[in-house]
């Protein structure tokens, strides 16, 4: 009897509330489209308001379609090599102001013993939208495709307030420390890449620690506060990095004159970088460079 009784009055709420939202929906429309004050909606009011609810649903409908767009689809082999969204410890969190709290990190299964690992900065609007958009990133389903034995790891930017835009090296390497327990890396087997703002980050995270590095491809590198100032290196510091850095040859964003000049002093100084300048391309060079494992295999030869 009491459960009877539970469910009439379960029964009369649910309908009392339905009969107030629908009259708080109804003043609303009065509100919205009654413009002589009658209280009731003429022929032209409901026309106004048809309209109304048919862009709300196009709205709606555009907005799911974007969002279904965003959510990545991984093309990995999943027995290989396994992406997860990953939550910092809050200490790190706490240590790290221009990095997101979550980065995506692709483990190798079949791991024995330490791993290599590729660390891949991205570019300056990518830090916009969620960090699962990241699971994308091409470069893991080349090392899926090709079974090679990387990790990837992949941060996620986060502007700080009193902190200069763009890529932080000492941020970045306590992330990479504790990447390389958690994941049982090769801290001697450590490659770094990055796109745009992220091929700046790349030049300057091994200006700063160039020990860390088995190798660096700086891609486009621009964004933060270059290409519009020089990039804040010494050409000095990367006299025992290998490098291999690709540029558009019409890139409008970041010329590459002030790569190549770069290049050419660290050269001086002994060292052997790579400049492949891929003739007539823009800024967005990441196609041509992801259309093969030409950099997997560079990474392996190091």
């Amino acid at each position: 009897m009491k459960y009877i009784l539970s469910m009439l009055l379960l029964s009369l709420f649910s309908v009392n509330l339905y009969a107030q939202n629908s009259e708080n929906k109804r003043q609303e429309i009065l509100e919205k489209f009654d413009k002589d004050g009658d209280g009731r909606l003429s022929k032209g009011e409901h026309e106004a308001v048809r309209a109304h609810f048919e862009e709300e649903r196009k709205s709606r409908k555009k907005t799911s379609q974007t969002e279904n767009k965003r959510t990545p689809k991984v093309k990995v082999d999943e027995t290989f090599l396994k992406g997860e969204v990953v939550t910092m410890p809050s200490s790190l969190d706490e240590a790290t102001k221009t990095l997101r709290n979550e980065f995506v990190f692709f483990k190798q299964l079949n791991q024995e013993g330490k791993g290599p690992l590729i660390i891949y900065l991205h570019g300056g609007g990518a830090h916009n939208g969620p960090t699962v958009r990241h699971m994308s990133n091409p470069t893991a389903s080349l090392i899926s495709k090709g079974k090679y034995p990387f990790n990837l790891l992949i941060p996620v930017f986060q502007k700080a307030d009193g902190i200069a835009n763009g890529w932080n090296p000492d941020d970045l390497t306590q992330l990479l420390k504790f990447v390389v327990t958690k994941y049982n890396i090769d801290a001697k087997r450590v490659f770094l890449t990055g796109h745009s703002m992220g091929g700046a980050g790349t030049f300057m995270w091994a200006n700063k620690y160039p020990e860390l590095f088995a190798g660096v491809v700086p891609r486009a590198a621009g964004g933060a506060e270059s290409p519009k100032s020089e990039l804040p290196v010494e050409a000095k510091n990367f006299v025992n990095v290998p490098i291999w850095a690709f540029h558009g040859s019409k890139d409008g964003v970041c010329d590459y004159r002030k790569i190549e000049s770069l290049l050419n002093e660290i050269e001086s100084l002994g060292a052997k970088p790579k400049f492949t300048l891929l003739e007539g391309m823009g800024h967005n060079i990441s196609p041509a460079i992801n259309s093969d494992d030409k950099i997997l295999k560079w990474f392996m030869e190091q």
